[in-house]
C-alpha cells in the first residue's frame, strides 16, 4: 500500500518553496512548474491509492498510517469517569477517502494548469504566492479527507478557511474582493463553534476521536427516535459547522460575493471548501443514522436550499453568480439525500458536480475575459461561433447539471432521485421542481451567451476573428468536459447490480445507505422523470429566451414584487444587517459609550489621584523628611565635634585619637638613646 501520509504532503512542499523561494526568485514559469508538478505527483499517488483499495477485500478497504503522537496522555472527564486523553496523528485511507482525494487532485492539478494562464498578469512575487495559496489548500483539504480522527481533521478544517480567505481576497486592493473574503472568514467562524462543541460533545460521551471508534460505540446505541440525546447534538454541531462550509442557507451569503475573486480560487473552492461540509457528515455516518430528528433537519433544509438557489439562478444576470447559484443548489440536493440516509449517492452526486461546476466556473471565466471584463449575459449572445471550444465544453457541463444522459449528472442525479423517494415522497416531489428549474436556468445560461446575435457594444468585442482561449484553459476545459462523460459511463447501472462507483462507496464502512427498496414500478417511474423533466425545462428555456433574450425585462414587469424578493437574494443581508450586525454594532457602540463614560472617568480619576497622591508624598519628604534628616545630621556633627577631645579611649582607638589629634609648635620628637 502507497504511503498516504505523502499525499498531503507533497502540495504542502510546493506551496512551502513557492512561499519561501519562488516569491523571492523565481519567474512565473518556474513557480507554475513547481506547482503543477507536485499536484500531478499527489494525482498519481492519489490514484494508485484508489486501485489499491478497491483491489482488497471488502472487508479490508481500510488502511491506516499513524505518524507518532500528537497530544500526550492527560487525564480528562468523560461521561463514565475519568480517562486519558490521547491523539495519533493518523491518516486512514478507505473507499471514502480515496474517491474524495482522487476528485480533489484530479480537479486541483486542472486549476493549477488553468491558473498558469489565468493568472500570467500578475507580477513574478504574487504569482508565487498565489500559486502557494493554491497548493496549500489542496494540502488542507487532503488533509481533512484522509483525517483518522476528528483533530488531525480539525487542522484541515481550520488549514482550508484561512486559505479560502487568502484567494478568495487575493486582490486585496479592489473592495469587492476584500469584503468578499472577510464575509467568508466570518461565517466560517461562525459555523466552526458548531464544530467545537460536536468534538467536545463526542469525546466526553464515548472517550475517544477517531471515527472508526466512535462508529463502533455508536452501533450499539439505540436510535434517538423522537428525542434529542448527545448523539443528536453531535450531529448537529457537525452539521451546524457543514452549513457554513458548504454553504447552505442561511449561512449561504458568503459565496456569491466570493466570486469578485479569481476565477481560479473559486474553481478550487468547488471541489475543496464547499466539498468538505458533506464529507464531514458522511464520515460521521453512523452517528447520523442514529440521529432522526437532525437528520430530518438536514433533508428539509437541504431541498429547501435547492429550491431557494435555483430561484435565484433564474433571475441572476451575472454569468459567474449564475454559477454559483447553481452549486449551492446543487448543494442543497446533496444535503437533503443525505438528511434521508443516502450517503453514498450523495457521495456520487457530490464528484459529478464537482467536475461539472469547475467545468461552468472556469468556462464562464474564460468568457468574461473574453468579453474584456462583462459579466451581464444579457450584453452577450452569439459566441459560439468565435469560442467553439469553451462552447463545446461548456455545454457538457450545462448538459451534466442539467441531468442529460448518458452524461454523470442523469446517473448521479437519478440515484439521489431514487434515495430520496425511498425517504421522503414530498422531498422527493420538491427536488422535481428543483431539476426543472436547473434545466430552466442553464439553458438560459446557454442560450444568452452562445445563441442568437452579440448584444453588447465594439468596446467589449474588438477582434471576433480570434477570441478562443489560451490553449492551457481549452486543455482544462476538454479533460473536465471528458471526465463528466466518463465518469457518466461508469455510473451506468447493470440491472440486478449497483453502479461500480456507487459500490464502492457503498462497501465503506463509514458511509452505509440505509436498505431502502423500491418496487419495480417505482424504479421505472423515477427513470421516466429523470428523463422528462430536463428535456421539460430546456424546451421552457427555449420557449422563453431563445426568441426573446429580454424575457427577465418582461417577467419583471409583470410580477415586480418576486422579482424584487429574487433579486435581493430573499433579503439575507438586510435580514443579517437588522438583525445580528445591528446587534453587533450595537453592542460596540454601547461599548464605546461605556469605555468613553465610565472607563475613561475611572482612569482618568485615577490618574489624579495617584498625582495627587505624589504631590503630597513629595511635599512630606520635602518639608518634613528632609527637615528631620538634616537636624538629625546637624546635631550628630554637632555632638561629634563637642566630644572629640573628651572621650577617653584606650588601646587602638586610643592611638588613633591621639595620632588624629593636632600637633603644636612644642611637640618636636625626642632623640633616640
Amino acid at each position: 500500500m502507497v504511503n498516504i501520509s505523502l499525499i498531503p504532503c507533497l502540495p504542502a512542499s510546493g506551496a512551502l518553496i513557492n512561499a519561501l523561494i519562488g516569491s523571492r526568485w523565481f519567474r512565473r514559469r518556474a513557480s507554475a512548474a513547481v506547482a503543477c508538478a507536485t499536484m500531478a505527483a499527489t494525482l498519481a499517488l492519489s490514484t494508485w491509492s484508489l486501485v489499491a483499495i478497491t483491489s482488497l477485500p471488502v472487508d479490508a478497504r481500510v488502511h491506516d498510517v499513524v505518524l507518532g503522537d500528537w497530544i500526550p496522555s492527560i487525564p480528562l472527564q468523560t461521561a463514565t469517569g475519568i480517562e486519558m486523553f490521547t491523539v495519533n496523528w493518523t491518516f486512514r485511507l478507505d473507499p471514502l477517502s480515496a474517491v474524495v482525494a482522487t476528485l480533489v487532485t484530479g480537479v486541483g492539478l486542472l486549476v493549477h494548469l488553468y491558473a498558469a494562464a489565468e493568472m500570467r498578469e500578475e507580477s513574478d512575487p504574487r504569482y508565487a504566492r498565489f500559486f502557494s495559496w493554491l497548493s496549500l489548500s489542496c494540502a488542507f483539504m487532503l488533509t481533512l479527507v484522509l483525517a483518522g480522527n476528528f483533530f488531525v481533521l480539525l487542522v484541515g478544517w481550520q488549514g482550508m478557511a484561512v486559505c479560502s480567505y487568502l484567494l478568495i481576497g487575493f486582490w486585496f486592493d479592489r473592495q469587492a474582493a476584500a469584503s468578499g473574503a472577510t464575509k467568508a472568514f466570518i461565517v466560517h467562524w461562525l459555523g466552526d463553534w458548531g464544530l467545537f462543541v460536536a468534538i467536545f460533545l463526542a469525546y466526553f460521551t464515548f472517550g475517544t476521536l477517531d471515527f472508526r471508534e466512535l462508529a463502533a460505540s455508536v452501533t450499539s446505541l439505540p436510535v434517538e427516535a423522537g428525542t434529542f440525546g448527545a448523539i443528536s447534538g453531535i450531529c448537529l454541531g457537525l452539521w451546524i459547522a457543514a452549513v457554513a462550509k458548504s454553504a447552505q442557507i442561511p449561512l449561504h451569503v458568503w459565496l456569491p460575493p466570493a466570486a469578485d475573486g479569481p476565477a481560479p480560487a473559486l474553481a478550487l473552492i468547488q471541489t475543496t471548501t464547499l466539498t468538505a461540509g458533506v464529507f464531514v457528515i458522511a464520515r460521521n455516518a453512523a452517528l447520523f443514522e442514529r440521529a432522526p430528528v437532525v437528520m430530518t433537519i438536514v433533508a428539509t433544509l437541504g431541498v429547501l436550499t435547492a429550491i431557494m438557489a435555483a430561484g435565484l439562478a433564474l433571475v441572476e444576470t451575472d454569468i459567474k453568480r449564475v454559477v454559483v447559484y447553481s452549486t449551492i443548489s446543487q448543494l442543497g440536493l446533496i444535503f437533503t439525500a443525505v438528511g434521508v440516509g443516502a450517503f453514498s449517492a450523495a457521495i456520487f452526486h457530490l464528484v459529478s458536480i464537482g467536475l461539472s461546476q469547475s467545468l461552468l466556473f472556469i468556462g464562464s471565466s474564460t468568457l468574461i475575459r473574453t468579453m474584456d471584463g462583462e459579466r451581464d449575459m444579457h450584453r452577450m449572445g452569439g459566441l459560439r461561433q468565435y469560442m467553439p471550444a469553451t462552447f463545446v465544453t461548456m455545454m457538457a457541463g450545462a448538459l451534466a447539471v442539467t441531468g442529460i444522459p448518458p452524461l454523470s449528472g442523469f446517473f448521479s442525479a437519478t440515484q439521489i432521485s431514487s434515495g430520496i423517494l425511498a425517504g421522503h415522497r414530498l422531498l422527493w416531489a420538491i427536488t422535481c421542481a428543483t431539476a426543472i428549474l436547473t434545466a430552466v436556468y442553464m439553458s438560459r445560461l446557454m442560450l444568452l451567451t452562445f445563441y442568437g446575435t452579440y448584444r453588447g457594444s465594439a468596446r467589449t468585442w474588438p477582434d471576433p476573428n480570434s477570441r478562443e482561449a489560451p490553449l492551457p484553459v481549452v486543455v482544462t476545459l476538454m479533460t473536465l468536459a471528458v471526465a463528466i462523460i466518463v465518469l457518466g459511463f461508469i455510473g451506468i447501472s447493470i440491472p440486478g447490480h449497483a453502479a461500480s462507483i456507487v459500490q464502492l462507496l457503498t462497501s465503506a464502512a463509514t458511509a452505509n445507505d440505509p436498505k431502502r427498496s423500491l418496487s419495480t414500478v417505482w424504479i421505472l417511474a423515477v427513470l421516466l422523470v429523470a428523463v422528462l423533466l430536463p428535456f421539460a425545462g430546456i424546451a421552457i428555456a427555449r420557449r422563453l429566451y431563445q426568441r426573446d433574450p429580454g424575457m427577465d425585462l418582461d417577467l419583471a414587469s409583470r410580477w415586480p414584487d418576486g422579482q424584487a424578493l429574487l433579486a435581493n437574494q430573499y433579503y439575507f443581508d438586510e435580514l443579517y444587517a437588522a438583525t445580528l450586525m445591528s446587534g453587533v454594532f450595537t453592542t460596540a457602540r454601547g461599548i464605546a459609550r461605556f469605555d468613553d463614560r465610565v472607563i475613561t472617568a475611572v482612569v482618568t480619576g485615577c490618574v489624579w489621584i495617584v498625582q495627587i497622591a505624589g504631590w503630597i508624598v513629595h511635599m512630606i519628604e520635602r518639608y518634613v523628611v528632609d527637615r528631620i534628616a538634616d537636624l538629625f545630621v546637624l546635631g550628630f556633627g554637632f555632638l561629634v565635634f563637642r566630644f572629640r577631645f573628651v572621650v577617653p579611649v584606650r588601646g587602638f582607638g586610643s592611638r588613633f585619637l591621639v595620632a588624629s589629634q593636632p600637633r603644636t609648635t612644642n611637640d618636636k620628637p625626642k632623640p633616640r638613646t
